[in-house]
């Protein structure tokens, strides 16, 4: 495990690491898999605060996280692949119309 993926962990050297979330211990390869799948993943929507300032920043990568979690446990390794599980788990078109009245409302 690299310095970075421990300090990302909150440990110096673990043999699993713990994810809080499900409970569940994970290799130390599929923490750093997950972990750079959400980076990815809140890379592409860096910018959410700009069209979405009301976003809950933490609930976003929350859910982004849960759902690489959830495919890691369907046995998904693909980066790509999880990134876009994340990416699909938030319904980016309600946070932009939250926030901008000129985009219409598909609920309406």
């Amino acid at each position: 495990m690299t310095p970075a993926v421990a300090r990302r962990v909150g440990r110096e050297r673990p043999e699993e690491a713990r994810m809080p979330i499900l409970g569940a211990s994970y290799h130390p390869e599929l923490v750093a898999l997950m972990s750079d799948a959400l980076e990815q993943a809140w890379a592409d929507v860096a910018n959410i605060t700009e069209i979405a300032p009301s976003a809950d920043q933490t609930a976003i990568r929350n859910l982004m996280a849960a759902r690489i979690m959830a495919g890691i446990e369907e046995g998904i390794r693909d980066p790509s692949e999880l990134k876009t599980l994340a990416l699909n788990a938030v319904d980016w078109y309600a946070l932009v119309a939250a926030d901008n009245p000129t985009v219409p409302s598909w609920r309406e």
